[in-house]
């Protein structure tokens, strides 16, 4: 059948038929028709904005009403493809988590726009622009560092914790479970950790931390600290020093500085001091080393006005050829220079009346120019300035610093090790060493701290202590009696370790292989305890203190130079209160025994933790010529032994030459060369 004109409304319409036929007779009703019809657009009835915190997938539910179902839920607009929805149930999410501090809308400003639409069953659609604005809320801090610390027994660690806020809020550092075989102490602020495990302990060591950011704290960090246990020997063989003082004179009070060099190029090496005196007395002088065997004349160099030296240095500064000397003049603000003709002729030059209270200079090419530049440190004003050589020796001053770090101590190096020959600065002040590192572009606004719990540093060194091709560092603490060194793991990581706690009134450090044994012995002095002495490495980094000194009032400065031209260095030390200059002259590089002796020596060694040690001979140009007890460390001549007159040592000298190993059972091994004289 056909049916035709008939109304119908919108939504739904019942139809029922009858037949009638020719004669007039008509059929049952049929059964209900319904026809919808349908032309009205869904009603979106869910609001159009939205609030979301940060870290929220769901944003919310978009709903919407219409007869015709189901209802078909899109986005046709997206923001930077930040958004899903759910076709069927209308859910809004963002595809991955809004951050706050990260935002990812087109307009970066946390106000996202996109368009849906709803599509009903007939076909009909509805548009809706919906705004989504992310709040910011507190975030928890992280705790960032995860590096597992390895450290040697007896030693004292120190590393910088980590932390991260994402709200960018200020963090402290808490100490969640303590270590349980040493000691930890933590600077809540920086993060700066120092662990010293307890005596003789070796093993695994841990601690958890956490930072809170005022309101809520991090999920907690543990950090492992693997202590290694180390040969600790003590090797006992005669002294190799003997002091000879070889100038005393009468007013030469007050020295403030010590350097060495030839200034006249005769190849003998002199030296230079400076005194904080009288400003009517020649405040610079220079010692000419007259013979190699201890005679000296004495030089004034002249100073104009009323300049009273803190420091003086030796340096061919003009790169003629020739040795000139840089002063600091820390009470008229001035550095100078006195420029030598060749023959220790001097003229007196300014770089600066303008570094007020300079109280130390360096001086090195720190640009890589090759051209000589100064570095200063100024107590007065706590300036660290860099005066920059242009060839000529006009000298540009760059202020580096000029805020509250309290300087005592300079040295400049390539620290970080990359080679660039643009060197980093370091500064020892008060209770820090801090590292201005060079950007290779002259730029040290990167600034690292080594260490932060020393008191009252007066000096610094830096040196690769350990033989692996990096610089560590090595201070002088007055106030703790202290000299420490720290080893340079990369990456700006320093470990530290402990020399020596009982020296009274440390001031002055100096390193170099003094007993040209391979590794890099320390010279030190200690202001109060009236001491010069040196540090023996045994080449495991276990020094050995060995007293050159012990009645110098005030020492203030300590160097070695081969000031006697015999191929070996020696130790020169200057007071402040006393009028002499000391020379420590290495006279005894071996042992000696008579020709015809077996016995050499017996190597008293010992071991800290108690272990059983043993001993090997392990090389040397002559060691075929010795035996060693195993067990007690007799070193003997192989018979029959050597005698003067008929040397059997490699260079014929009788001067014979041997390696010695001890071992501790445990991994553990020192090593020393012992060189023995056979005398008639």
């Amino acid at each position: 059948a056909t049916f035709s004109n008939i109304p119908l409304v919108e939504g739904d319409n019942n139809i029922t038929a009858t037949q009638t036929d020719i004669a007039g007779n008509q059929s049952p009703q049929s059964p209900v028709l319904v026809v919808s019809l349908d032309t009205v657009n869904p009603v979106i009835t869910s609001v159009n904005s939205f609030n979301v915190n940060e870290n929220n997938l769901i944003v919310s539910t978009l709903t919407a009403t219409d007869i015709s179902t189901p209802l078909i839920y899109a986005i046709t607009v997206d923001d930077n493809n930040s958004f899903d929805i759910n076709s069927s149930t209308g859910v809004l999410t963002f595809t991955n988590n809004p951050d706050f501090e990260n935002s990812t809308d087109s307009n970066n400003d946390n106000n996202y726009t996109i368009t849906i639409t709803v599509t009903d069953n007939a076909g009909n659609v509805s548009t809706q622009v919906i705004s989504i604005i992310v709040t910011d809320i507190n975030e928890a801090p992280i705790a960032t560092y995860t590096t597992d610390i390895t450290m040697n027994e007896n030693n004292t660690t120190t590393v910088t914790l980590t932390g991260t806020d994402p709200d960018g809020d200020a963090i402290t550092f808490i100490i969640d479970t303590n270590v349980t075989d040493g000691n930890l102490t933590l600077n809540t602020t920086s993060g700066v950790l120092t662990y010293t495990p307890d005596t003789n302990f070796t093993g695994v060591d841990s601690f958890r931390y956490t930072v809170n950011d005022g309101n809520l704290t991090s999920l907690t960090q543990e950090i492992n600290i693997t202590v290694n246990d180390i040969p600790e020997f003590n090797i006992v063989i005669p002294e190799l020093f003997e002091s000879k003082s070889f100038l005393i004179i009468s007013d030469q009070y007050n020295m403030t500085s010590l350097d060495s060099g030839d200034l006249n190029g005769d190849n003998k090496i002199d030296l230079i001091i400076s005194r904080n005196n009288n400003p009517t007395d020649v405040q610079i002088r220079w010692h000419e080393n007259l013979d190699n065997n201890g005679s000296f004349q004495e030089h004034n160099i002249s100073l104009s006005n009323n300049y009273r030296p803190v420091k003086t240095i030796i340096y061919n500064l003009d790169s003629d050829g020739d040795n000139d000397i840089i002063t600091a003049i820390k009470n008229q603000n001035t550095i100078l220079w006195h420029e030598n003709n060749g023959t220790g002729n001097f003229t007196e030059l300014n770089v600066t009346t303008n570094e007020n209270g300079v109280s130390d200079i360096f001086v090195t090419d720190i640009n890589d120019d090759n051209y000589t530049d100064i570095i200063s440190i100024s107590e007065s004003d706590n300036r660290l300035t860099i005066f920059t050589n242009d060839g000529n020796q006009n000298f540009t001053q760059n202020v580096i610093v000029s805020t509250s770090i309290n300087p005592k101590g300079i040295f400049v190096t390539d620290i970080k090790g990359d080679g660039d020959s643009h060197f980093d600065i370091i500064i020892g002040n008060s209770n820090q060493i801090l590292i201005y590192e060079n950007n290779g572009s002259e730029d040290f606004s990167t600034v690292h701290t080594v260490v932060s719990t020393q008191t009252d540093i007066q000096d610094i060194f830096a040196i690769d202590i350990d033989d692996d091709n990096d610089t560590d560092i090595i201070s002088a603490s007055k106030d703790n009696d202290s000299i420490y060194w720290y080893e340079n793991n990369g990456a700006m990581s320093f470990t530290e370790h402990n020399i020596t706690e009982s020296l009274n009134g440390a001031n002055t450090v100096y390193a170099t292989d003094f007993d040209k044994d391979g590794d890099i012995d320390i010279m030190a002095t200690a202001l109060a305890g009236k001491t010069v002495l040196w540090y023996q490495n045994n080449g495991n980094e276990i020094f050995t203190p060995y007293i050159s000194n012990d009645n110098t009032d005030a020492p203030i400065a300590v160097t070695t130079t081969d000031i006697d031209g015999d191929g070996d260095l020696d130790m020169i030390s200057a007071s402040e209160n006393e009028s002499n200059i000391t020379w420590y002259e290495s006279t005894l590089p071996y042992l000696e025994v008579a020709g015809g002796t077996t016995t050499v020596i017996d190597i008293n060694a010992t071991d800290l933790d108690g272990d059983t040690i043993s001993y090997s001979n392990i090389g040397g140009a002559d060691t075929a010529l010795f035996n060693i007890d195993s067990g007690t460390g007799l070193l003997k001549f192989v018979s029959p032994a050597p005698v003067f007159s008929t040397p059997s040592d490699s260079d014929s000298n009788n001067i014979y030459e041997v390696q010695i190993q001890i071992d501790d059972g445990k991994g553990g091994t020192n090593s020393r060369i012992i060189k023995t004289l056979v005398t008639p």
